[in-house]
């Protein structure tokens, strides 16, 4: 399963939807967006598939290491996290990243750490609903936990705390039940030299 998805991951964007013949471009748009988001959420899954064999699931990481070629700095990963994708491979590739902190050695994707820090904590300011839903319910938390440095990569105060704010005030775009969990349960203006409303409580 991992070199069909693999295939596809490496495929062009205009080649898979040449092949979908002569639907209209919306149609085809659609049908790419949710086929790259199965591939992604499906290689979530294979994370899974070892069920407690630890040396199998050795080779389930060897194998999404290859395929997403993660030892690249300018491996697929990012360009998946890319704002010019649609909002349901963006969000898919968002819920990889978290697979792949909890199951993939840090010093594989520390080679990614400080591109990752920018496309995943400046989506705190993606008004797309799915985005803020993965953000927030599982991504961002895990994120800051794991890359503990990830603050350093990125402009906290004329940026990060600018997206927070607006992203607060129109209540996560509509994520506002996954987000509550981890910021202020009264959020005001958040001072612009601090992290103070951005609480995130351990779970």
């Amino acid at each position: 399963y991992l070199s069909f998805a693999g295939e596809y991951l490496k495929t062009s964007k205009e080649s898979i939807m040449e092949d979908l013949g002569t639907l209209t471009e919306t149609e085809k748009e659609d049908i790419y967006e949710r086929v790259i988001s199965s591939v992604l959420r499906s290689i979530c899954q294979a994370f899974t598939f070892a069920n407690g064999d630890e040396e199998l699931k050795q080779k389930y990481v060897a194998g999404i290491i290859n395929i997403l070629h993660l030892e690249d700095v300018e491996g697929v990963l990012l360009k998946l996290l890319n704002g010019k994708n649609k909002p349901g491979i963006r969000a898919a590739a968002l819920e990889l990243v978290v697979s792949l902190l909890e199951n993939v050695k840090d010093s594989v994707l520390k080679v990614h750490e400080a591109k990752l820090s920018e496309f995943v904590l400046y989506l705190v300011g993606d008004s797309n609903l799915r985005i803020q839903s993965v953000l927030w319910g599982q991504a961002i938390v895990k994120f800051v936990k794991t890359c503990e440095g990830c603050w350093n990569f990125i402009n906290i105060k004329r940026a990060f705390l600018n997206k927070l704010y607006q992203c607060l005030r129109k209540a996560a775009y509509g994520a506002s039940p996954a987000s509550v969990s981890y910021t202020h349960p009264e959020p005001t203006r958040p001072e612009r030299n601090s992290y103070a409303v951005f609480c995130l409580k351990k779970k």
